[in-house]
């Protein structure tokens, strides 16, 4: 019975089955992509309220996720790598290259090498202000190349999900801690002494955000684990997701508690995993059930999904663009102004992908992971 079972397990997945997971994976990023254009909306950051706090409670902890569904510790490291070259930092550098020229000759805050140090530097609050939502792709980069390593370097947490889930709450527990203790920590001291700087100056975090990488790393591994697990066991179980919702909807109803890895909030290592956790599992069940029952929506939604990396790299100075641009015009209806420019921030990069990244070469070599 018990090689029965074993042989069972090791059985590939029927077409189908694969078929209709990778459509809900896909309808899963789509609904994450519109939660990082919601969240990034002024109407909702500008003034973070219950929205802005519902939102950021598990919309980058879900990308990190999905990250870790597709993740394969068995691959090379070299091929790891040019693999997640191409699909993250290509983007990166490419988008980055372009808005250190234009800032450099408009913004002038910086001096073109201080702009490029930045971007090399490659940290959320240290990038210009249209590109500081970038920060994501090299840290997915170094969080799954730091996975890799974790994973070669401790076999033994393949063979058990127990001691996985322990390493999942250790580096979220010191991830906290450590990312709590470098903000806003000052370095002039340090820097004077190297002949860099000179007064007080403020750490606002490390190259690549390797100081909150124990805590992408912990929502990357928590992916891998419902992978190996099976992540229709998750969506399919009603006492689960009734569970995720219900914590949810009251730890919300009570408490002021969200998160924000790009600026280093975790206002509560208990609450805020929690919350994290329970978005996640609720996205999956809600994207499961869109992509069986609502089969126009879930085509839309997929095809989101697949050009996710596009519209989170030009959304925010579209959406931000209109946004602005309608309230001086519109000051009573700010609701309108949400609406339109959250829809811009969602159809023009799927339209400037349309008719231009995928029909030129040179766009698609940096845009396109298979180019």
């Amino acid at each position: 019975m018990a090689d029965k079972e074993i042989h069972t397990k090791n059985l590939p997945v029927p077409p189908h089955d694969k078929k209709r997971r990778i459509s809900w994976i896909d309808v899963s990023k789509g609904v994450a992509i519109i939660l990082v254009t919601l969240g990034h909306n002024p109407y909702i950051g500008d003034t973070p309220g219950k929205a802005f706090e519902v939102i950021f409670s598990f919309h980058i902890p879900l990308f990190f996720f999905l990250s870790g569904l597709f993740f394969k510790s068995d691959t090379s490291l070299s091929e790891l790598i040019l693999k997640k070259y191409k699909a993250l930092l290509k983007p990166y550098l490419f988008t980055m290259f372009f808005v250190v020229v234009l800032y450099s000759f408009f913004k002038r805050q910086y001096s073109f090498p201080g702009y490029l140090f930045w971007a090399l530097y490659a940290n959320g609050p240290d990038l210009p202000k249209s590109a500081i939502h970038l920060w994501f792709l090299p840290s997915l980069f170094i969080t799954t190349v730091a996975c890799w390593f974790l994973y070669r370097g401790f076999p033994f947490l393949k063979r058990s999900t127990g001691y996985q889930m322990i390493s999942v709450v250790v580096m979220l527990v010191g991830g906290v801690i450590v990312a709590r203790q470098l903000w806003s920590c000052d370095i002039g001291a340090v820097m004077t002494a190297l002949g860099i700087g000179n007064g007080t100056i403020l750490l606002t975090g490390l190259p690549w955000s390797i100081d909150i990488l124990p805590l992408t790393v912990s929502f990357f591994m928590l992916g891998y684990i419902c992978e190996k697990i099976g992540p229709d066991r998750v969506v399919r179980s009603t006492g689960v997701v009734a569970a995720a919702i219900v914590i949810f909807v009251l730890i919300h109803s009570l408490y002021h508690c969200t998160m924000d890895l790009n600026m280093r909030r975790y206002d509560n290592i208990a609450a805020s995993t929690i919350l994290a956790f329970s978005g996640i599992c609720i996205s999956l069940c809600l994207s499961s059930i869109i992509s069986e029952w609502c089969v126009t929506v879930s085509g839309s939604i997929q095809y989101l999904g697949r050009h996710s990396l596009v519209v989170f790299i030009l959304h925010p100075i579209i959406q931000g663009k209109v946004f602005y641009s309608l309230s001086e015009r519109l000051p009573t209806l700010p609701f309108l102004a949400f609406l339109v420019s959250f829809a811009a921030g969602i159809f023009v990069p799927l339209l400037v992908n349309y008719l231009f990244l995928e029909r030129f070469g040179v766009f698609r070599k940096w845009y396109y992971a298979a180019s």
